[in-house]
Parts: C-alpha cells; sequence; structure tokens
C-alpha cells in the first residue's frame, strides 16, 4: 500500500471492500444450488466444473492461507523488533509487556488463529485419529505436534526468506485474484446462464476479463520483485 500512498491507498482499499462485497454476494446467492447448500468455496466449484475443479481450488485455498500465515510472522517480527541505542532499548522492551497482554486478550486471538484454522480442520479430519474424544491423549498429541508442526514450517519459511512479501505477491495473483474474483463471476455466469440477460452477461464477461488480466499483470509484477530482492537479500537475512 505504500507506493500508493493516502490518497491512492484509501481509494484502492474501497474499491477492493466494494468489488469483494459484490462477488461473495454473488457467492452467496450460489450458497443453495441444485437442491444442495455447498458450505465449502471448494466444494461449490466441485459441483460446477467437476471433480478436477475442486482439487484446484483446495490447492488454491491452502496455499493462499499457508503464505498469509506465513506473511503475518514476518510483519510480527519486524513490528517487534527492538530499535535504538542499549539503553533505549530498556524502556522499550519494558514497555512492550503491555503489548505482549494485548496480543493475547481474548478479542485477538481469534483473529490471529482465524487463518491457520482451515488448514488445522484439515489436517485434523485427514491424518487424525477416530479412536477416542478430543481429549483423549493420544489426540491431543497429534494435535499439538501437527500444528506446532504447520506453524513451525510457516516460521521457517518466514526467517529463511526474509523478501517472502514478493512470493505473497505472486500468491495474491495466482489465488487470490482468480480465487476472488474471476471464479466467483464465472460460477454465477454458468450457474445461471439460462436466466441472465445478454447484459448481464456481458458485465460478467467483463469483470472476467478485466481480473484475469490483473492477475496476469500482478503475476509478471512479481517476479520481477523477486528477481530484484534475490539479488540485495541473503537467506535468514537480518532485516
Amino acid at each position: 500500500m505504500v507506493p500508493l500512498g493516502w490518497v491512492g491507498g484509501t481509494v484502492g482499499l474501497l474499491l477492493a471492500a466494494a468489488v469483494s462485497m459484490y462477488a461473495n454476494t454473488l457467492l452467496g446467492r450460489l450458497h443453495l444450488l441444485g437442491g444442495k447448500r455447498h458450505i465449502r468455496y471448494r466444494d461449490l466449484a466441485g459441483h460446477i466444473y467437476g471433480p478436477n475443479m475442486y482439487k484446484i481450488t483446495w490447492a488454491m485455498q491452502y496455499v493462499n492461507l499457508f503464505m498469509i500465515n506465513t506473511g503475518f510472522i514476518i510483519i510480527a517480527g519486524q513490528a517487534l523488533k527492538i530499535q535504538g541505542d542499549p539503553s533505549s532499548r530498556v524502556f522499550t522492551t519494558i514497555g512492550a509487556a503491555a503489548s505482549l497482554v494485548f496480543a493475547y486478550n481474548t478479542g485477538m486471538l481469534p483473529e490471529i488463529q482465524i487463518f491457520a484454522s482451515p488448514m488445522y480442520e484439515y489436517l485434523d479430519t485427514r491424518f487424525g485419529s477416530k479412536v477416542g474424544g478430543p481429549f483423549a491423549m493420544h489426540n491431543v498429541i497429534f494435535r499439538v505436534g501437527v500444528r506446532g508442526g504447520y506453524l513451525a514450517v510457516n516460521t521457517l519459511m518466514a526467517a529463511a526468506l526474509p523478501f517472502l512479501g514478493d512470493f505473497m505477491s505472486l500468491t495474491g495473483a495466482l489465488s487470490t485474484f482468480p480465487l476472488t474474483f474471476v471464479l466467483a463471476n464465472h460460477m454465477y455466469l454458468v450457474a445461471n446462464r439460462q436466466r441472465l440477460s445478454s447484459l448481464q452477461k456481458s458485465w460478467h464477461w467483463l469483470n472476467i476479463v478485466f481480473f484475469t488480466v490483473l492477475s496476469i499483470t500482478a503475476a509478471i509484477a512479481a517476479l520481477r520483485l523477486i528477481a530484484r530482492d534475490s539479488k540485495t537479500y541473503h537467506i535468514f537475512a537480518d532485516v
């Protein structure tokens, strides 16, 4: 957002919010389709396009969530890094105690966990034991190990690639744009092609083409940033 400035950044956020709300409205209208409720995005994609699209949508969603988690770790590391001379660091560290309390209050914890929860749910469902209750010792050990391992991989990626923000831009171009803006319009178009007017179809095709071009352009820009920053930073660089 920094390159856009205050005006451009604010306008961009408002436009992104409006377009995202519109896309989610389209998805809401497809929640009940073919006499069945589709509670997951990938379920809806699989119902409309078939099993292959279910797998593609699933992969794009979870890659996106993984990169978001890793990005938050990078941002947290940069935000919590202590700056200044030794004396100022002492007072800064003491003052940070209030931040520690704030970070773990009941209002913040759900926000921190929300992007990791879908991955936890998948890992628990796919690999977890069906024997015993959730607090059985083997189930508790499994959850702690798997979830801790997932966050450890996130942290390792964040530490190894300090310019991972460029990879997040690439992930956004290859998954967030298609999933949020392109796929929503196309699914609505396919599901309601018999009921939409020519003008409505043209509108949805305009959105599909525009955001596809924007996605390709953003991917090229992200690749350029990766190539540039890979020459500047090294693995595990202290930035």
